[in-house]
């Protein structure tokens, strides 16, 4: 007879080197061996032949897996070492619960650092989840996502019930992951310059959106991401002042597309990519007229220095931007330049010229 499950001495961590389960079982002691650097005790409450699996991707900062039973088990197991676990419920056909609390279908799963999992099992049952280094995981969450990962863990009981369709893209988002270690092993497992694997990547971004499941915190989230855009967008406009990047390079360089950038735009500034690009160079070239000396050049060769090629349609925009034409902002001495009323650069960049 099995012995109830103690808190390990010395807990499993997770494998400095990448690691890949794929296994068939027909017995729950098997099944309980079977997914590593857990320590699992299970118990098979319900009567039949036991048939299960286990599919595993482990590496130094997380472990993604899957596990399926065909009959109800009541597990008492431990994560591996100081590492946090993030998932959702695949199939659920009865009851079940997870450290006591009812688990629907359509829920989002934890399990904090150091605490003892129960989980009953449903008679049919699939998870998918991530454990994942508590460290890691908080400074991704701070630092891409600029959460407190502590904080959203306190905010969501360990069963959550989300809508469907958020549910469902959980499972989807976890079953490519899984399922795209394979044929793209390699590439996938490989660290980047980040010092993370693409696979590391997406299973954090994930995890962090699966949490941020309040409208609130995505509004947040989603801010940031946009002002982040529009910066990045005016860093590479400024890069190449003779040579503007096009919206299709800017969507490269981004990794996004045209209509996720027209977005953005819209809905950070209320402007359009194109008008706000040449509005940021209109803006630097009306910087140097303001204080341009004879050696530094006349408007064309300015007006050069920052991409405009086409005098006549430099003019139009600039005067409709302004209210003045570049020769008149040129002509200006130091007195009317000090008299005259500020332009504010960031009204400036929002005024959508024709």
């Amino acid at each position: 007879m099995n012995q109830p499950l103690s808190r390990p001495k010395q807990e499993s961590a997770l494998p400095a080197t990448n690691h890949i389960v794929r296994a068939t079982c027909s017995d729950v002691v098997e099944q309980a061996d079977a997914l590593p650097f857990w320590q699992q005790d299970y118990t098979q409450l319900s009567s039949g032949s036991f048939r299960g699996s286990v599919e595993s991707v482990s590496m130094r900062n997380l472990q993604v897996f899957r596990e399926t039973m065909n009959r109800a088990v009541d597990e008492q197991a431990y994560a591996p070492q100081g590492t946090y676990v993030v998932g959702v419920p695949c199939l659920v056909q009865g009851e079940s619960l997870w450290n006591n609390l009812h688990m629907p279908l359509d829920a989002v799963i934890t399990l904090d650092v150091g605490t003892t999992l129960s989980f009953r099992t449903a008679e049919v049952s699939e998870i998918m989840a991530a454990s994942i280094r508590s460290n890691i995981i908080e400074a991704y969450a701070e630092t891409v996502e600029e959460v407190d990962w502590r904080a959203l863990l306190r905010a969501r009981a360990s069963v959550e019930p989300v809508p469907a369709a958020q549910a469902e893209r959980m499972r989807s988002r976890f079953a490519n992951a899984l399922n795209s270690v394979g044929a793209q092993q390699e590439q996938l497992l490989e660290c980047g310059p980040s010092g993370y694997s693409q696979f590391e990547l997406d299973i954090l971004a994930l995890c962090v959106d699966a949490m941020m499941g309040t409208r609130d915190h995505r509004a947040v989230r989603q801010s940031k991401v946009q002002r982040y855009i529009v910066d990045r967008v005016r860093d590479c406009i400024l890069e190449r002042p003779d040579d503007p990047p096009s919206i299709g390079e800017l969507c490269l360089m981004l990794r996004i597309s045209r209509r996720t950038l027209n977005q953005t735009f819209q809905h950070a500034l209320g402007a359009n990519p194109v008008t706000y690009a040449r509005n940021v160079r209109l803006n630097r070239v009306r910087r140097e007229l303001l204080h341009a000396t004879p050696q530094q050049g006349n408007v064309s060769q300015i007006a050069t220095r920052w991409g405009f090629d086409h005098m006549g349609r430099f003019s139009s925009h600039y005067r409709a931007l302004f209210g003045e034409l570049p020769s008149a902002t040129l002509m200006r001495d130091a007195r009317s330049s000090a008299d005259a009323p500020a332009v504010d650069p960031l009204t400036s960049l929002l005024v959508i010229a024709p």
